[in-house]
């Protein structure tokens, strides 16, 4: 029988709506450009938890922010090696700053939501805040129905703050294969979008993070795509009497 090594990555055990990273992605994630062995990486998002496994075995320095008490009791019984830290992204409070080479973001609360808000603008700089100097924040978007926002949004909320952004679509390998043989697509992993901001090699205060945050370009935009509005629309729909 095949055991897995890493349960929470394989498609099986994922709900239809989370988003879905298998070991195969990972590597491509973190070879192209490498993240050498030993990097302090965060990892930030309602489900930390799904790649820590993976991330301490490849000898990364890994600590995971975790939004429910429960989270951080979990993890620090799951796997010592990590650091798990209680973080309420609501109450502002940021993560220890100038500590990690590479930030993993994806499901951030805000962020499922318009991309243009102050609320999700401030939560990315909250991220961006614990990186030092040449460093990379990477945002890990779902694709196809599963997707919330286009690359566009992505690119646009990532724009009002310095650095270089790049866009990257990771896949398995598998959806081809399954073309070939004629199998069910349904079978194969959807690609996942990779977000990923290069931040400037001079260091930036949490202060000048934020200031970016609140002054950028189409910050305030009532929403970022039709989608984002339309979810907006059905949040403030009058309650029936």
């Amino acid at each position: 029988m095949l055991v897995h090594r890493y349960p929470a990555l394989v498609p099986a055990t994922q709900p239809e709506t989370s988003l879905c990273i298998t070991p195969r992605m990972w590597r491509r994630l973190l070879t192209r450009p490498l993240i050498a062995p030993g990097s302090s990486v965060l990892v930030a998002g309602e489900h930390p938890h799904d790649a820590i496994d993976l991330l301490v075995d490849l000898a990364f320095d890994v600590t995971a922010l975790c939004t429910q008490p429960a989270d951080v009791l979990a993890g620090r019984r799951s796997c010592p090696q990590a650091e798990f830290e209680l973080w309420r992204p609501t109450q502002r409070t940021p993560p220890p700053t100038l500590k990690f080479d590479v930030a993993l973001a994806w499901e951030l609360t805000s962020h499922t939501g318009n991309l243009y808000s102050v609320a999700a603008r401030q939560e990315t700089a909250h991220i961006l805040a614990s990186l030092k100097p040449s460093s990379r924040l990477v945002i890990l978007a779902p694709t196809g129905k599963q997707a919330s926002h286009s690359a566009d949004c992505w690119s646009r909320h990532l724009a009002c703050f310095p650095g270089e952004t790049t866009t990257e679509l990771l896949t398995d390998g598998w959806m081809g294969w399954l073309a070939q043989h004629s199998l069910p697509a349904r079978l194969a992993v959807p690609p996942v979008m990779a977000l990923t901001l290069s931040t400037p090699d001079v260091r930036l205060s949490a202060e000048e993070w934020q200031r970016y945050a609140r002054t950028g370009l189409l910050t305030g935009r009532r929403s970022c795509c039709a989608a984002a509005a339309t979810a907006a629309d059905l949040i403030n729909l009058p309650r029936a009497a």
